[in-house]
């Protein structure tokens, strides 16, 4: 997780240093998601017991994760909101809106890897995004 103003490049950056590090390893196979918004940090657990976890929840980690599952191999998808937020943005490839479970809508999304299947898309000024937490 990262925060600040910069949350979303340097995420993006991670992704771009992971892939680059694993690129050639043909037992690796990554899937990277990645959203933008706000979400829940704590502590869960009891200290008496002497187990404590932390945790983040909230739609903006779900979406993340279901970014992730419809990532190809060695790849990163990630949200309009994530991809509004990046100023390098020459190695990313947009991808036709995806359905993803818990959501009315389809979701616009955009990859960076190196195996990338794009599909079919529709590039439009004014797209919005639904249900993404910000």
């Amino acid at each position: 997780m990262f925060e600040g103003k910069t949350h979303a490049e340097d995420a993006v950056n991670t992704a771009r240093k992971i892939l680059d590090n694993l690129k050639g390893c043909t037992d690796c196979k990554v899937r990277i998601g990645i959203n933008s918004g706000s979400c829940i940090i704590a502590d869960i657990g009891s200290r008496m017991m002497g187990r404590m976890d932390r945790t983040i929840i909230g739609d903006t980690v779900n979406v993340a994760q279901r970014l992730m599952s419809v990532a190809e191999p060695d790849s990163a998808v990630f949200s309009l909101t994530t991809w509004q937020s990046i100023d390098n943005r020459e190695d990313i490839t947009p991808l036709a809106p995806q359905k993803l479970k818990g959501k009315a809508f389809p979701v616009k999304v955009f990859a960076l890897g190196y195996n990338i299947n794009p599909l079919p898309i529709a590039i439009e000024t004014g797209i919005q995004e639904i249900a993404l937490a910000s």
